[in-house]
């Protein structure tokens, strides 16, 4: 093996260790990258790669960016996916070789980013950790830009929803968690997958998290009964403790939660009620962007988190309403308290960078100015019904001497890097500073009794890195220069001479700055460590002001957008008086929405099949309930006059065409998997929003799956839901005649001289007709398609003896009895008890007898 340098033999031990990151690795002013890294960094950043030698006959290739940019480039490296571990110089150089002690200090990975210019303020920046044993798994995640720590055990059908809540930027798995990699693969999951190689039994973890947290029993956690939720935990620490080194202090306490807590929200019903983006490829207008009014990152965070978490429990959803209220009855408090939050910083994001040791002088400075803003907050919002709780009262009084100290020991200047220390806050600083600026005025002085004592007028005191303070002279003026004058560097029109006074001179100034860095740097880190001693109240008041922002922001909605407060319904039915959907009317001229009224009642009216045209509104009906019910229980005012709403315990929705190109999956596949879901986990405390079942397939088919389904709703002991049933299938309007708690409504429409005007108001009863050539006009269809297909319409409507205005109504069509042996097929399917996979299965099967018996008729 050809020899390498001591550098060279230096980094590849470093890099052993860190195989999966871009390694930067600090040589002087610059992080060089080599090898792969090199080009690597090279592309990623469009930087020039080079080489350098390392050996006898070993070109290496190297790229390198100077470290004081490295804040700017990170961004760049995250993105795009890579890890980077940052190597420092973190000792003193070798005696024999000169080799100054390196090592890496951090590893920053997707899931592990402090950095504020990588960090989107309103969103949680999520790092979790999975282990899996046969049907459950164990899940923890946290985000340590916050501290937040999170656990819980729950079922692996259950996984993917709640990855979807969470939205990590990183998984970790054990290396030896097989089933856990191939789910993951299977379902295609776009996020950055760590892999932890080694892992503790369960009575390890439990004794190295009981460690890690100071405590002698896991039950105050709740974890004594969920171990795979604890063997989680401590994976997520130990890869923190693997990449971060410094950052695991900041992790001080584990809340166990229940997926029962809360209403579990599927990704399909996320995304057709759109929450959080909108429009066909998400760059529309969402629920998020609609309702959410709240100043600070904090209360950004967790408005976030309510929308994905609607709440299940009456009284919390109450407490929420109420405090929501109190805001709408107080109008000076809304508006005055929307200044008051909008001068608070990310408190706790502040707190969490001063205990992990990288907080900045203008850190300190944003927690001291944020927390001085609240007693005015608590004066105002003293008559609250507990907004202001009296915990939140006493941390701001506990916090107080910290603010005075931060107050008297930084200037309100030290908005970089270096801290600017108040005159009077350390007599030793005070004396280097003083001793300081006598060196630099004599310096000062020195330029002009020079020009004086030797007549050249042209003579200049300058300073430089390499040669510290000197007298420049021209060339011309040489022979006027003193016998003291010593020759230090040679220039092309000029020389630069220095003095034994100078460099007394010099060594003071440098040596005071030197001492005026320490001290200051001692002294900011004894500030930092005395402000951290307050770090627990002030992560409480970050809490208490992200939910007062949180209310205060419903309320400012809802006086703007003249919602109203929804009432709990005492029994199993849902009333809401002119209704509307929040975003639709956002975006539509002020005044011209067009609000519906909806009664859903589990004893008499639980299932409404809603018909009418394409474009009448039938699907933004719908979708505005569904926006309702959740608003409702996340603490909101909604849209409407008048709400009272059942609780639900879950909102499932299948709306819309659309096939799964990514999974080879048809569209008639997706919305067969997406109903047998919603089929197999809805209760009779569900609210279930279905748009158009079975289109993507032939007539029959698509009419037979959605009569059964709308059966098996309506029958099933375990179902009962309440259901809105959008639908274009006219027959299915029959089943009023045998469901008793079916209601029948429809999209009103009008025709004027054969131009179809859309009302967008619901009525009782039925369609007659489907408009749908009406339609195609407004779309733009060529007039000589259209006034054709009005021309086969009447054809096909004169062939099967139909009536002009009833040719799609139910008194026109029978099912055939072998159709129906196939319906009641369908119905006989205990769908509680098939498993999703068993239903897809079924309905295939099924619809291959539907097939062999339309081909048979025809």
């Amino acid at each position: 093996m050809e020899q390498v340098t001591p550098l060279r033999k230096q980094y590849l031990e470093v890099k052993s260790q860190h195989y999966d990151s871009i390694l930067l690795f600090r040589l002087g002013d610059f992080y060089e990258a080599f090898d792969e890294d090199a080009e690597k960094l090279s592309q990623s950043l469009d930087i020039v790669l080079t080489s350098r030698e390392m050996g006898k006959g070993q070109r290496v290739k190297m790229a390198g960016i100077p470290h004081h940019a490295l804040d700017s480039y990170l961004p760049r490296l995250i993105r795009q996916g890579h890890k980077v571990a940052i190597c420092e110089q973190t000792g003193v150089a070798d005696e024999t070789r000169s080799l100054f002690k390196r090592e890496v200090v951090r590893k920053i990975t997707p899931g592990t980013i402090i950095e504020p210019n990588l960090l989107n303020p309103n969103n949680s920046n999520h790092l979790l950790a999975i282990v899996s044993q046969n049907y459950d798994v164990g899940i923890a995640y946290t985000d340590i830009s916050t501290g937040n720590f999170f656990t819980t055990q729950i079922s692996i059908e259950k996984l993917i929803t709640e990855l979807d809540r969470i939205e990590p930027k990183e998984i970790i798995l054990l290396s030896n968690d097989s089933q856990m990699s191939s789910l993951l693969r299977e379902i295609e999951l776009q996020i950055p997958i760590s892999i932890l190689k080694h892992h503790s039994s369960y009575q390890k973890a439990k004794t190295k998290l009981l460690k890690h947290f100071n405590i002698k029993d896991l039950e105050d956690f709740g974890l004594e009964k969920s171990p795979l939720a604890l063997q989680a935990s401590i994976n997520a620490i130990d890869y923190l403790r693997e990449t971060q080194m410094n950052l695991i202090p900041q992790i001080k306490t584990i809340k166990y939660y229940s997926t029962e807590e809360y209403m579990i929200l599927d990704v399909q019903t996320k995304r057709n009620l759109e929450l959080f983006q909108g429009g066909r490829f998400g760059g529309g207008k969402a629920l998020i962007n609609t309702i959410d009014a709240t100043k600070t990152p904090m209360g950004g965070r967790l408005f976030n988190k309510w929308i994905g978490q609607p709440l299940l429990n009456r009284l919390e959803i109450e407490n929420r309403l109420n405090s929501v209220e109190w805001f709408t009855n107080h109008r000076m408090a809304l508006n005055e308290s929307s200044s008051h939050l909008s001068k608070i910083s990310d408190i706790e994001r502040l707190i969490n960078r001063l205990l992990v040791g990288t907080a900045s002088p203008r850190d300190l400075i944003s927690i001291s100015e944020s927390i001085k803003v609240l007693p005015l907050l608590i004066k105002l919002l003293k008559n609250s019904n507990n907004i202001v709780t009296q915990e939140f009262i006493d941390s701001v009084e506990s916090c107080k001497a910290t603010i005075k100290l931060i107050d008297s020991a930084l200037n309100e200047d030290s908005t970089g890097l270096k801290p600017i220390f108040n005159q009077g806050y350390s007599k030793i600083l005070d004396i280097e500073k003083d001793i300081l600026t006598e060196g630099r005025n004599y310096i000062l002085k020195l330029e002009q009794q020079e020009q004086i004592s030797t007549g050249i007028k042209s003579l200049k005191v300058g300073f430089n890195r390499i040669y510290g303070y000197y007298i420049e002279v021209s060339k011309s003026n040489l022979e006027k220069i003193p016998e003291k004058y010593i020759r230090r560097q040679t220039l092309t029109n000029a020389e630069r001479f220095i003095t034994e006074e100078l460099k007394k001179h010099e060594r003071s100034v440098l040596e005071s700055e030197k001492l005026i860095n320490e001290i200051e740097g001692e002294l900011f880190d004894d500030l930092c460590n005395k402000a951290s001693s307050n770090s627990m109240f002030m992560l409480i008041i970050a809490k208490i002001i992200a939910e007062i922002d949180c209310f205060r922001g419903l309320a400012e909605i809802a006086t703007k957008n003249n919602y109203v407060k929804p009432i709990l319904s005492n029994s199993s039915s849902t009333t809401i008086i002119e209704g509307r959907h929040p975003i639709v009317e956002e975006l539509i001229p002020n005044g011209t929405f067009i609000p519906n009224d909806t009664q859903l009642d589990h004893d008499q009216s639980s299932l409404v099949i809603l018909t009418g045209p394409n474009m009448s509104g039938k699907s933004t009906y719908i979708r505005q309930v569904a926006l309702i019910q959740l608003m409702t229980q996340i603490g909101s005012f909604v849209p409407a006059k008048y709400a009272c709403i059942d609780i639900a315990d879950r909102i499932f929705t299948r709306v819309g065409l659309q096939d799964d190109l990514g999974t080879g999956q048809s569209t008639f596949m997706v919305e067969m998997v997406e109903t047998a879901m919603i089929l197999s986990q809805a209760t009779t405390k569900s609210l279930i929003i279905l748009d158009e079942i079975g289109r993507g397939t032939s007539t029959f088919d698509g009419l037979a799956i959605a009569q059964a389904v709308a059966e098996h709703i309506h029958e099933s002991r375990n179902l009962g839901s309440k259901t809105l049933f959008a639908t274009h299938y006219h027959e299915l309007t029959k089943l009023e005649e045998s469901l008793s708690k079916l209601v029948l409504q429809n999209v009103a429409v009008e025709e004027i001289n054969g131009k179809v005007i859309f009302l967008h108001k619901i009525y009782p009863g039925k369609a007659d007709k489907s408009y749908g050539i009406q339609v195609g006009e407004l779309a733009g269809l060529p007039k000589t398609v259209t006034q054709r297909a009005f021309e086969l319409l009447k054809l096909f409507e004169s062939e099967n003896n139909l009536p002009e205005k009833e040719s799609q109504s139910t008194d026109s069509y029978s099912i055939p009895k072998e159709l129906m042996g196939i319906i009641q097929k369908l119905k006989s399917i205990d769908i509680a008890e098939t498993k999703p996979i068993d239903a897809i299965n079924l309905l295939n099967e099924l619809r291959e007898r539907i097939t062999r018996l339309q081909d048979k008729t025809n």
